[in-house]
């Protein structure tokens, strides 16, 4: 009877064995894939890390590009008051125009307002440098110049340098070769009045 006792006691080891080899298995697998979710959750940790610094940056990258659109526009206000006398009013109609003047045709205000100023510097007239604006973002497009370097000889030519238009491609002689009037350049550029 021993010797069945034996075979019992083996029997239930052997058995007992196989199947806590088989739960360690199971755990060992289990703990694996736990693993693999601790590192996938890392991974999501460290790409929300990353995400959060990325949204930051843009955060304040957008509070700077405001501080510098509002110093330009404190810029043109201050250069329309001194340059044409511009009024609250004034400014303000302007700057729509150029929110407007932007959707149409492209032009950043940060550029269109320095351009403008310009203008506004050598003509002394708010109205009149709006129009010469104008031309300006069209002589820009057209020839792929710069708006500051076009607005810039345009307000030269305002006051009597129109060479500085024939370095950008507009013609400024006359068959004869004669330099012409601004009048007559700008008006060769197209249906443009300046004195209405």
């Amino acid at each position: 009877m021993a010797d069945a006792k034996v075979k019992f006691d083996i029997l239930a080891k052997d058995q007992a064995s196989d199947k806590f080899n088989k739960v360690g298995k199971a755990a060992d697998q289990q703990r694996g894939k736990m693993q693999l979710l601790g590192k996938a959750g890392k991974l999501a940790a460290m790409g929300l890390a990353a995400g959060l610094v990325v949204a930051a940056g843009a955060a304040v990258k957008f509070v700077q590009a405001a501080i510098e659109d509002e110093a330009s526009a404190k810029r043109m206000a201050t250069q329309f008051r001194n340059s044409a006398g511009a009024t609250k009013s004034q400014i303000a109609a302007t700057e729509q125009w150029i929110s407007a003047q932007g959707r149409a045709k492209g032009v950043a205000d940060d550029d269109l307002r320095p351009a403008l100023s310009n203008l506004v510097r050598a003509t002394g007239d708010v109205g009149k440098a709006q129009k010469l604006a104008g031309l300006a973002m069209d002589i820009s497009a057209g020839t792929g110049k710069d708006l500051g370097a076009v607005s810039t000889a345009l307000a030269k030519a305002q006051n009597g340098n129109v060479g500085a238009l024939s370095r950008l491609g507009v013609k400024t002689k006359d068959a004869e070769g004669k330099t012409m009037s601004f009048k007559k350049v700008v008006g060769q550029l197209g249906d443009f009045n300046l004195h209405p």
